[in-house]
């Protein structure tokens, strides 16, 4: 027979025990309703991953200096080629899916054609000088490289040569930095203008001779990842905390309060722009955190531990409110979330 001293143990030890386990499932498993669709896991370790503009293809460049494509109709790879000796740290799609852009640990940036895999264009960098952002123009007609050296360039990818060329150490909008450098850019949707991060805040210039237009200066620390939305009309820059800016309108930007350890290491807003992925990478022992923010509720809508504890890259898949993560580990993930309802 139980008697009374024994069955309030046993509670104390049953709810003991069902904290533990909401504990171990709030920190390693990923919130209910919240599981992946679709996992692949590459054979090495992910630098960087980048999905086609029309999501027929995925790229993911490897430590090794190997770029893996993948099919994501089938999650089967149709290629696999080494790219460099060194290890790829970007890389991303002409618009028309056509040509993949390759960044690395090194002075140069090469071009590569998806179909066959062969090396179409390498650019050389000045010695000592490597990329931190590379991007094609919605049109496809400009390329931008912008370097650690505080250097933008804009090549005609008709001709591959340079047409214009902007030094952060020039800047006037924001005050230039001791350290000139290029932490990332983004082309804004019309291709007439290119967004720089640098260490004082972001920069808004026209692609036409990268002349200033506008500054969006920040005293925390430098920008180092951006997003535009399709419409072109917000911009959404990351620091220690992220800012999504009105590109035609003055005044404070709207600042997202930090919810989540770790860094912010990539943005991307919805093709509808109704919300922007925003995913915190701990560099720790402890999981990284995918969360989305709702601009419309004007709060994060869905977060979930995505595995990993280092991510290699997060979007939004095309035309979908679908999440895709790839982490250092080689593990590509395909999240099915439902952003329709605020929680």
């Amino acid at each position: 027979m139980v008697t009374s001293a024994q069955t309030k143990w046993i509670i104390i030890t049953l709810a003991v025990s069902l904290a533990a386990v909401a504990l171990n499932c709030k920190g390693n498993m990923p919130m209910p309703g919240i599981q992946p669709i679709h996992e692949w896991k590459l054979d090495g370790e992910v630098a960087a991953m980048e999905w086609s503009r029309d999501g027929s293809v995925i790229a993911a460049g490897l430590v090794s200096g190997e770029i893996v494509l993948v099919d994501p109709e089938t999650w089967k790879v149709s290629a696999r080629f080494t790219a460099a000796k060194v290890q790829v740290t970007g890389v991303c799609f002409s618009p028309d899916g056509k040509m993949l852009a390759c960044r690395f640990a090194s002075d140069t940036v090469s071009l590569f054609n998806v179909k066959t895999q062969i090396l179409a264009r390498q650019i050389q960098l000045p010695e000592e000088s490597w990329s931190n952002s590379i991007e094609f123009s919605a049109d496809g007609k400009l390329f931008c490289i912008g370097s650690n050296d505080g250097d933008v360039s804009l090549y005609s990818t008709e001709t591959w040569a340079v047409v214009a060329r902007f030094r952060e150490a020039d800047a006037r909008l924001i005050a230039p930095d001791s350290t000139p450098i290029i932490s990332t850019t983004a082309f804004h949707p019309n291709s007439r203008k290119v967004a720089v991060g640098i260490k004082s805040g972001a920069l808004l210039l026209s692609a036409n001779g990268l002349v200033e237009e506008k500054g969006f200066p920040t005293t925390e620390c430098a920008v180092y990842t951006m997003a535009f939305t399709r419409d072109g009309k917000l911009l959404a820059t990351a620091g220690p905390n992220v800012q999504i800016w009105n590109i035609a309108g003055q005044g404070e930007p709207l600042s997202i309060p930090r919810e989540f350890p770790g860094s912010v290491c990539h943005l991307d807003f919805s093709d509808d722009g109704k919300f922007l992925l925003i995913p915190y990478d701990t560099g720790t022992g402890r999981q990284s955190i995918v969360a989305v923010y709702s601009l419309e509720h004007g709060k994060t809508v869905v977060h979930f531990p995505c595995r990993t504890n280092i991510l290699a890259g997060a979007c939004f898949i095309p035309n979908t409110h679908r999440i895709a993560t790839a982490a250092k580990d080689g593990t590509i993930l395909e999240w099915s979330v439902n952003l329709e309802e605020p929680k």
